[in-house]
């Protein structure tokens, strides 16, 4: 294991786990003394690369004018209003952790071997989410299937359907895009793994990963153009997305496919708390501490109650940002028709931005510490490096 895998590792941990594990009665035992040190290894991985900054030459972070850095100005924005937060230390917490992943992607695209440090990341989020949408078989064997909430192994603690989907979906994009492109015996693996993972969405019946699946096919099949395995998986794809979405989830009811179940309520008590701190926000957490632990559902909103008209710009910026790279259709048609990993990586990213981008208008996509926030700078920071260089040989 390098350095870089354990740093990032050490980011993931910090997933599902609570502020409050921090008390001193929780480390009595072994139980309570890992979940402490969950809280706490996101912190320590942020201090070694701020660490490794200071006596470096390269002190600045090399994001200039990038999504990357604006992500990380917006931030400081919601760390430096967490004095405005109802809980200061908690605010500050949060800002923390969000840090913590941008940080240590800096370190590593600013390594000697920036492309291969920044796959080796990407394929550690990939492993992970392997993992994960392989702890559901119980689940969807069992009478229950994909509920509203669900366990994770090793106490790790639950997610929703909207977040199961999402592990699955992330699952097909890697999948897909190896499966289409591999030509020997692992390709067999891919197929199956897709296979899976597009019935374990299906359990799901989660609109915004279904409405994600149909753009990542449309945006794979224009960067890809035609291939024969389309013609296998395409009408699996729309039958999946008809089945799920429409018959199941909808009961055939097209206002029931719209619905936005309960979302408006929660986003017009948002619009109220921004409007009370319009330009700075409340610090991170603020939808938490401020609706009695409401979720924002919408990453825009998420973001403008935490840091206000100026976290929000910088925000935007990054997204709209990212955007502009992608959208250089022929310099990432260039960039497509190199071999190899990179190839792969290149698609895969371009997807999974797509997915997120989709999913920031239901969820909370970035706006805060976790999965899809890890996630995606992880792509985003791999198309920053392939839109200033070439892309490096084959690994």
């Amino acid at each position: 294991m390098k350095l870089i895998d354990l740093l990032w590792v050490m980011v993931w941990v910090g997933i599902y786990s609570n502020v409050e594990n921090l008390q001193l009665s929780a480390f009595t035992s072994i139980s309570g003394f890992i979940k402490g040190a969950r809280v706490i290894l996101p912190l320590l991985a942020l201090f070694f690369c701020l660490l490794k900054a200071l006596v470096s030459k390269h002190r600045r972070i090399p994001f200039f004018t990038s999504p990357l850095e604006l992500l990380f100005y917006y931030a400081l924005v919601a760390i430096i209003t967490a004095s405005l937060s109802p809980e200061p230390f908690i605010s500050l917490y949060w800002g923390g952790l969000y840090l913590s992943p941008i940080i240590v992607l800096w370190y590593a695209m600013n390594s000697s071997k920036p492309f291969e440090n920044v796959r080796r990341i990407i394929i550690i989020n990939y492993i992970i989410f392997t993992i994960l949408v392989f702890t559901f078989i119980p689940a969807i064997a069992g009478n229950g299937g994909i509920g509203g909430w669900n366990e994770l192994p090793f106490q790790l603690g639950e997610v929703n359907r909207n977040g199961v989907a999402r592990y699955a979906l992330i699952v097909i994009i890697f999948s897909l895009i190896r499966f289409i492109n591999k030509k020997k015996g692992s390709r067999h693996f891919f197929l199956l793994l897709l296979l899976y993972a597009l019935y374990l969405l299906v359990q799901t019946q989660s609109r915004s990963a279904l409405l994600g699946l149909a753009v990542v096919t449309m945006l794979v099949f224009y960067l890809k153009g035609l291939n024969w395995r389309f013609l296998l998986l395409g009408p699996s794809f729309a039958y999946a997305i008809w089945m799920a979405g429409y018959k199941i989830r909808a009961q055939g009811e097209f206002d029931q496919l719209i619905s936005l179940t309960g979302r408006e309520g929660t986003w017009q008590k948002g619009l109220e708390q921004i409007s009370a701190s319009p330009f700075f926000g409340w610090g991170f957490q603020a939808d938490r501490l401020l609706l009695e632990f409401e979720h924002m559902h919408n990453s825009y909103l998420h973001v403008a109650i935490q840091s206000g008209i100026l976290g929000l710009l910088f925000f935007a910026g990054a997204v709209i940002g990212t955007w502009k790279l992608i959208l250089r259709n022929k310099f990432f048609k260039e960039k497509i028709k190199t071999g190899g990993v990179n190839k792969f990586l290149v698609i895969e990213s371009i997807a999974v931005v797509a997915f997120l981008t989709v999913r920031s208008f239901f969820e909370s996509t970035a706006a805060f510490y976790g999965v899809d926030q890890i996630l995606l700078i992880a792509h985003i920071g791999y198309l920053q490096l392939a839109a200033k260089a070439s892309l490096p040989p084959e690994v």
